[in-house]
């Protein structure tokens, strides 16, 4: 049991209870709102969006964590009786802007982020779930957000999915597609090469605090599309790359 919780590393964290605030002002219509928990740590928080959505988030972050993805920590809370998804406020934070794509200061983690985008089956990487803060040197570093609409929420859609790459029409435009294709591959290869006991402990988790009942059959689907990614994200990439 050591060796797994040293191979799972930094997973969602459960929060008993938030204070919310105003909205927070984005322009895709969300209805999620600043909120403080106990600790007086301030988190946005993503509320009424149903079981599926927020096991999408607590998977993609669980996952992203061992790929090497800039995320900030995220967690689930109970809202009304159902559970909500808090992602932890990043200060100084705007969202992706294509002219600063030559002053990246982690690429890597850029391409890590399209690889765990490929995995999870989320079609929904557009500049607003990109954000942008700046380093020390000038350059700026990208945090990867909200994955709540990735398939692998859902039971019967990634598995319907199987291997297949997801669509690349809402993605954000302007990323240096040529650097990222490497280190996407490289986070491909760790995916591949995760433990099913580690991949399953993931959906277990992610699967218990939101009472999704499909325990093992999600557990198949994402350790098959683990064993595949090497496929799956170099076909995603290419077809990323190929876009006009």
């Amino acid at each position: 049991m050591p060796e797994l919780k040293r191979l799972l590393g930094r997973r969602p964290s459960r929060v008993q209870s938030v204070v919310l605030h105003d909205l927070v002002p984005v322009d895709n219509g969300s209805m999620a709102r600043w909120a403080r928990d106990a600790k007086g740590r301030t988190w946005v928080a993503k509320l009424e969006i149903g079981a599926n959505e927020v096991l999408a988030e607590a998977l993609a972050f669980a996952l992203g964590e061992k790929l090497g993805v800039r995320q900030p920590q995220g967690a689930v809370f109970k809202h009304g009786g159902s559970p909500g998804w808090l992602s932890a406020a990043i200060p100084g934070a705007a969202h992706w802007d294509r002219d600063l794509r030559d002053h990246i200061a982690n690429i890597d983690e850029v391409g890590h982020m399209l690889a765990l985008d490929a995995i999870v089956f989320n079609e929904d990487r557009h500049q607003q779930n990109m954000l942008l803060t700046p380093d020390d040197d000038g350059r700026f570093i990208v945090w990867a957000i909200d994955a709540g609409n990735a398939e692998l929420g859902c039971p019967a859609d990634i598995r319907r999915r199987g291997v297949e790459p997801p669509g690349v029409g809402n993605h954000a435009r302007g990323l240096p597609w040529a650097l990222l294709h490497e280190p996407a591959l490289g986070a491909a290869a760790v995916a591949a090469s995760l433990p099913d006991e580690v991949l399953r402990q993931i959906v277990v988790e992610g699967c218990a605090q939101t009472s999704e009942p499909q325990v093992e059959a999600l557990a198949d689907a994402l350790t098959l599309r683990c064993r595949h990614a090497p496929a799956i994200v170099a076909r995603y990439m290419n077809d990323l790359g190929a876009r006009p």
